[in-house]
């Protein structure tokens, strides 16, 4: 979660004005439903994962548009995390 703080300003999908706060609960929920997942995609998860962030997400201001892409990028980054171990 270090990584994805100092660099969430950084990304193509930031959506300005949006805090850490906002993107925290994205990146969280990207990890634990990857972990969830049975291996699949995140593409096969999606719909998925759109239903459940009304829930998820909280005090976070970000709609599914705005949260998919960090979602998303903290999925690929556990499931290629598993890969190594």
């Amino acid at each position: 979660m270090h990584r994805y703080r100092r660099e969430f300003r950084d990304v193509p999908s930031y959506s300005v004005g949006r805090t850490w706060s906002d993107y925290a609960p994205a990146y969280r929920y990207g990890r634990l439903q990857r972990g969830a997942s049975a291996g699949r995609p995140f593409e096969q998860a999606e719909a998925a994962l759109a239903r459940g962030w009304r829930d998820a997400r909280g005090a976070s201001r970000l709609n599914w548009a705005e949260a998919r892409p960090a979602v998303m990028a903290a999925w690929n980054d556990a499931l290629a995390e598993a890969r190594h171990n």
